[in-house]
Protein backbone atom coordinates (compact mmCIF):
# COMPACT_ATOMS: atom_id res chain seq x y z
CA UNK A 1 0.00 0.00 0.00
CA UNK A 2 3.24 2.30 0.85
CA UNK A 3 4.50 1.61 -2.18
CA UNK A 4 1.35 2.01 -4.05
CA UNK A 5 0.76 5.84 -2.25
CA UNK A 6 4.96 6.83 -3.71
CA UNK A 7 4.25 6.06 -6.78
CA UNK A 8 0.88 7.85 -7.24
CA UNK A 9 2.84 10.98 -5.66
CA UNK A 10 6.02 10.40 -7.67
CA UNK A 11 3.33 10.16 -10.80
CA UNK A 12 1.72 13.77 -9.53
CA UNK A 13 5.35 15.53 -9.44
CA UNK A 14 6.09 13.62 -12.76
CA UNK A 15 2.97 15.82 -14.14
CA UNK A 16 3.58 19.01 -12.29
CA UNK A 17 7.28 18.98 -13.82
CA UNK A 18 5.82 18.45 -17.21
CA UNK A 19 3.09 21.42 -16.67
CA UNK A 20 5.52 24.03 -15.89
CA UNK A 21 8.22 22.73 -18.23
CA UNK A 22 5.37 23.10 -20.50
CA UNK A 23 4.83 26.88 -19.24
CA UNK A 24 7.92 27.51 -19.17
CA UNK A 25 8.06 26.90 -22.83
CA UNK A 26 4.73 28.51 -23.70
CA UNK A 27 5.95 31.57 -21.99
CA UNK A 28 9.57 31.97 -23.47
CA UNK A 29 7.73 31.69 -26.90
CA UNK A 30 5.64 34.32 -26.09
CA UNK A 31 8.50 36.50 -24.74
CA UNK A 32 10.52 35.37 -27.96
CA UNK A 33 7.38 36.72 -30.10
CA UNK A 34 6.65 40.22 -27.99
CA UNK A 35 10.57 41.08 -28.17
CA UNK A 36 10.19 40.31 -32.22
CA UNK A 37 7.33 42.49 -32.36
CA UNK A 38 9.19 45.33 -30.44
CA UNK A 39 12.40 44.53 -32.93
CA UNK A 40 9.87 45.11 -36.04
CA UNK A 41 7.93 48.03 -34.78
CA UNK A 42 11.25 49.34 -33.18
CA UNK A 43 12.65 49.31 -36.76
CA UNK A 44 10.21 50.79 -38.21
CA UNK A 45 9.81 54.10 -35.88
CA UNK A 46 14.16 53.91 -36.52
CA UNK A 47 13.62 54.45 -40.53
CA UNK A 48 11.10 56.91 -39.71
CA UNK A 49 13.77 58.80 -37.56
CA UNK A 50 16.16 59.22 -40.56
CA UNK A 51 17.54 62.46 -41.44
CA UNK A 52 17.12 62.46 -45.29
CA UNK A 53 16.64 66.42 -45.91
CA UNK A 54 18.97 68.58 -42.79
CA UNK A 55 17.29 71.68 -44.27
CA UNK A 56 14.09 70.88 -43.81
CA UNK A 57 14.40 68.51 -40.89
CA UNK A 58 16.90 70.51 -39.05
CA UNK A 59 16.46 73.96 -37.65
CA UNK A 60 19.39 75.44 -35.90
CA UNK A 61 18.34 79.21 -34.04
CA UNK A 62 21.86 81.27 -33.45
CA UNK A 63 23.05 84.60 -32.31
CA UNK A 64 25.77 86.20 -34.26
CA UNK A 65 28.73 84.51 -33.20
CA UNK A 66 27.83 80.70 -33.04
CA UNK A 67 27.60 79.31 -36.57
CA UNK A 68 24.96 76.79 -36.81
CA UNK A 69 27.43 74.42 -38.72
CA UNK A 70 29.36 74.13 -35.20
CA UNK A 71 25.84 72.67 -33.38
CA UNK A 72 24.79 70.64 -36.24
CA UNK A 73 28.41 68.91 -36.34
CA UNK A 74 28.32 68.38 -32.57
CA UNK A 75 25.38 66.75 -32.59
CA UNK A 76 26.33 64.52 -35.65
CA UNK A 77 22.64 66.14 -37.42
CA UNK A 78 24.14 64.81 -41.13
CA UNK A 79 21.99 63.53 -44.04
CA UNK A 80 21.75 59.59 -42.64
CA UNK A 81 22.08 60.44 -39.40
CA UNK A 82 19.05 58.80 -37.12
CA UNK A 83 17.33 61.37 -34.49
CA UNK A 84 15.99 58.61 -32.53
CA UNK A 85 19.99 57.31 -31.94
CA UNK A 86 21.39 60.50 -30.73
CA UNK A 87 22.25 61.21 -27.50
CA UNK A 88 20.08 64.49 -27.65
CA UNK A 89 20.88 65.34 -23.29
CA UNK A 90 24.60 64.11 -23.03
CA UNK A 91 25.64 66.04 -26.64
CA UNK A 92 23.90 69.06 -25.16
CA UNK A 93 25.69 68.84 -21.75
CA UNK A 94 28.98 68.75 -23.96
CA UNK A 95 28.20 71.91 -25.81
CA UNK A 96 27.59 73.65 -22.95
CA UNK A 97 30.27 72.52 -21.45
CA UNK A 98 33.17 72.96 -24.20
CA UNK A 99 31.73 76.26 -25.58
CA UNK A 100 31.92 78.91 -22.98
CA UNK A 101 30.21 81.26 -25.28
CA UNK A 102 26.77 79.76 -25.39
CA UNK A 103 24.79 80.33 -22.01
CA UNK A 104 21.64 77.88 -23.11
CA UNK A 105 21.04 75.48 -25.58
CA UNK A 106 17.44 74.09 -25.76
CA UNK A 107 16.49 70.87 -27.71
CA UNK A 108 12.78 70.46 -29.46
CA UNK A 109 12.33 67.37 -30.85
CA UNK A 110 8.94 66.94 -32.95
CA UNK A 111 8.66 63.22 -33.71
CA UNK A 112 9.09 61.76 -35.61
CA UNK A 113 11.69 62.98 -37.94
CA UNK A 114 12.20 66.60 -36.91
CA UNK A 115 14.17 68.37 -34.43
CA UNK A 116 14.82 72.65 -33.56
CA UNK A 117 17.45 73.69 -31.56
CA UNK A 118 18.00 77.43 -30.13
CA UNK A 119 21.39 78.79 -28.90
CA UNK A 120 21.48 81.67 -26.79
CA UNK A 121 24.93 83.03 -27.06
CA UNK A 122 26.65 84.96 -23.66
CA UNK A 123 26.38 88.90 -24.49
CA UNK A 124 29.77 90.37 -23.11
CA UNK A 125 29.77 93.48 -20.76
CA UNK A 126 33.21 93.75 -20.00
CA UNK A 127 36.65 93.40 -21.23
CA UNK A 128 39.51 91.29 -18.99
CA UNK A 129 42.93 92.73 -19.07
CA UNK A 130 46.20 91.21 -17.35
CA UNK A 131 47.78 93.79 -15.67
CA UNK A 132 51.27 92.04 -15.47
CA UNK A 133 52.21 88.74 -16.28
CA UNK A 134 52.97 86.68 -19.28
CA UNK A 135 49.27 85.45 -19.53
CA UNK A 136 47.62 86.63 -22.90
CA UNK A 137 43.83 87.50 -21.65
CA UNK A 138 43.41 89.74 -25.02
CA UNK A 139 39.95 88.57 -26.35
CA UNK A 140 38.51 87.35 -22.59
CA UNK A 141 35.45 89.20 -21.69
CA UNK A 142 32.27 88.23 -19.12
CA UNK A 143 29.14 88.57 -18.81
CA UNK A 144 26.51 89.81 -16.77
CA UNK A 145 26.74 85.95 -14.80
CA UNK A 146 30.49 86.47 -14.03
CA UNK A 147 31.54 83.44 -17.01
CA UNK A 148 34.97 84.27 -19.02
CA UNK A 149 34.64 83.28 -22.32
CA UNK A 150 36.67 84.90 -25.94
CA UNK A 151 35.25 87.30 -28.54
CA UNK A 152 37.68 89.50 -30.38
CA UNK A 153 34.58 91.25 -32.41
CA UNK A 154 32.47 94.01 -31.16
CA UNK A 155 34.21 94.00 -27.26
CA UNK A 156 35.99 97.95 -28.58
CA UNK A 157 33.72 100.28 -26.31
CA UNK A 158 33.15 98.10 -23.62
CA UNK A 159 34.28 98.85 -20.03
CA UNK A 160 37.41 97.22 -18.73
CA UNK A 161 38.73 95.07 -16.02
CA UNK A 162 42.34 95.03 -15.38
CA UNK A 163 42.58 92.03 -13.21
CA UNK A 164 46.20 90.45 -12.12
CA UNK A 165 46.08 87.23 -14.39
CA UNK A 166 49.44 85.43 -14.19
CA UNK A 167 50.01 81.92 -13.52
CA UNK A 168 48.84 82.36 -9.85
CA UNK A 169 45.62 83.97 -10.85
CA UNK A 170 44.50 82.51 -14.18
CA UNK A 171 41.53 83.77 -16.35
CA UNK A 172 39.89 80.88 -17.51
CA UNK A 173 37.39 80.34 -20.28
CA UNK A 174 34.50 78.72 -18.79
CA UNK A 175 35.35 79.74 -15.55
CA UNK A 176 33.64 82.05 -13.09
CA UNK A 177 35.39 85.34 -11.34
CA UNK A 178 35.35 84.94 -8.00
CA UNK A 179 37.20 87.34 -5.25
CA UNK A 180 38.14 91.07 -6.27
CA UNK A 181 37.23 90.45 -10.09
CA UNK A 182 33.78 89.58 -9.31
CA UNK A 183 33.47 92.89 -7.30
CA UNK A 184 34.54 94.90 -10.28
CA UNK A 185 32.16 92.93 -12.03
CA UNK A 186 29.44 94.12 -9.97
CA UNK A 187 30.39 97.51 -9.51
CA UNK A 188 30.17 97.79 -13.86
CA UNK A 189 26.42 96.37 -13.54
CA UNK A 190 25.84 98.92 -10.97
CA UNK A 191 27.10 101.20 -13.42
CA UNK A 192 25.19 100.56 -16.41
CA UNK A 193 21.52 101.00 -14.61
CA UNK A 194 19.54 103.66 -16.01
CA UNK A 195 20.11 106.40 -12.66
CA UNK A 196 23.65 105.95 -13.41
CA UNK A 197 24.21 106.07 -17.08
CA UNK A 198 26.00 109.61 -17.28
CA UNK A 199 28.25 108.72 -14.88
CA UNK A 200 29.97 106.16 -16.72
CA UNK A 201 32.96 103.46 -15.91
CA UNK A 202 35.49 103.04 -18.28
CA UNK A 203 37.99 101.07 -16.38
CA UNK A 204 38.03 98.88 -12.96
CA UNK A 205 41.01 98.33 -11.82
CA UNK A 206 41.80 95.53 -9.26
CA UNK A 207 44.96 95.00 -8.55
CA UNK A 208 45.37 97.79 -5.46
CA UNK A 209 45.37 96.43 -2.03
CA UNK A 210 43.02 98.14 -0.38
CA UNK A 211 40.61 99.59 -2.81
CA UNK A 212 39.29 99.24 -6.57
CA UNK A 213 40.32 102.07 -8.84
CA UNK A 214 38.14 103.81 -11.42
CA UNK A 215 38.58 105.66 -14.33
CA UNK A 216 35.77 107.72 -15.08
CA UNK A 217 34.20 108.85 -18.49
CA UNK A 218 35.03 112.19 -17.86
CA UNK A 219 38.89 110.62 -17.22
CA UNK A 220 38.28 111.55 -13.44
CA UNK A 221 40.17 108.58 -10.80
CA UNK A 222 37.62 106.91 -8.17
CA UNK A 223 39.35 104.93 -5.54
CA UNK A 224 36.91 102.96 -3.77
CA UNK A 225 35.94 100.44 -1.34
CA UNK A 226 33.07 98.85 0.27
CA UNK A 227 32.14 95.83 2.78
CA UNK A 228 33.49 92.90 2.34
CA UNK A 229 34.11 93.70 -1.42
CA UNK A 230 36.42 90.35 -2.02
CA UNK A 231 33.79 88.19 -0.72
CA UNK A 232 30.62 89.21 -2.71
CA UNK A 233 27.50 88.55 -0.77
CA UNK A 234 23.45 90.85 -0.85
CA UNK A 235 25.12 92.08 2.22
CA UNK A 236 28.25 93.77 0.47
CA UNK A 237 26.06 94.24 -2.43
CA UNK A 238 24.22 96.68 -0.20
CA UNK A 239 27.30 98.36 0.88
CA UNK A 240 28.21 98.91 -2.75
CA UNK A 241 24.47 100.64 -3.57
CA UNK A 242 25.19 103.13 -0.77
CA UNK A 243 28.82 103.61 -1.71
CA UNK A 244 28.78 104.17 -5.72
CA UNK A 245 25.24 106.29 -4.94
CA UNK A 246 27.31 108.69 -2.57
CA UNK A 247 29.86 109.05 -5.11
CA UNK A 248 27.39 109.66 -7.53
CA UNK A 249 25.52 112.45 -5.40
CA UNK A 250 29.30 114.00 -4.67
CA UNK A 251 30.47 113.93 -8.16
CA UNK A 252 27.10 115.48 -9.73
CA UNK A 253 26.79 118.10 -6.71
CA UNK A 254 30.55 119.04 -7.17
CA UNK A 255 29.96 119.66 -11.21
CA UNK A 256 26.44 121.81 -10.23
CA UNK A 257 28.15 123.84 -7.56
CA UNK A 258 31.77 124.30 -9.71
CA UNK A 259 32.06 128.29 -10.32
CA UNK A 260 34.52 127.73 -12.99
CA UNK A 261 35.51 124.37 -15.34
CA UNK A 262 37.02 121.69 -12.69
CA UNK A 263 40.16 120.76 -13.00
CA UNK A 264 40.84 117.10 -14.84
CA UNK A 265 41.12 114.60 -13.62
CA UNK A 266 39.75 114.92 -9.98
CA UNK A 267 41.03 112.33 -7.76
CA UNK A 268 37.70 110.77 -5.50
CA UNK A 269 37.47 108.49 -2.84
CA UNK A 270 34.93 106.71 -1.70
CA UNK A 271 34.49 104.70 1.45
CA UNK A 272 31.72 103.56 3.69
CA UNK A 273 29.77 106.06 6.14
CA UNK A 274 29.08 108.76 3.99
CA UNK A 275 32.63 109.45 3.34
CA UNK A 276 33.64 110.95 -0.43
CA UNK A 277 36.65 112.89 -1.02
CA UNK A 278 37.73 114.95 -4.13
CA UNK A 279 41.01 116.03 -3.88
CA UNK A 280 40.96 116.38 -0.35
CA UNK A 281 41.40 114.86 3.03
CA UNK A 282 38.11 116.87 3.71
CA UNK A 283 34.77 114.60 3.27
CA UNK A 284 32.10 116.01 0.82
CA UNK A 285 28.96 116.16 3.04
Amino acid sequence: MKMKSNQIREKGATKRMVCIVAGLVVLTAIAIAIYAAYSQLRALWIDQCQIVDVARQVKVHTGKHILPGVILERFGLKKGANLALIDFRGKREEILRDIPNIRELKVERHLPDRVEIAVEERVPIARLRPARGKVRLGGNVVDDEGVVFERYKGINLLPEIICEGGIKNPIVAGKRLTGRTRAALSLLQLSRSARYLDMPVNVADTTPIDFIKLVLGNNDIVRIEWESMDEPTSATQDSLEKVYNQLYQAVKTKIATSSGPAPRPLVWTAIPGNQIYANTKEPIQ
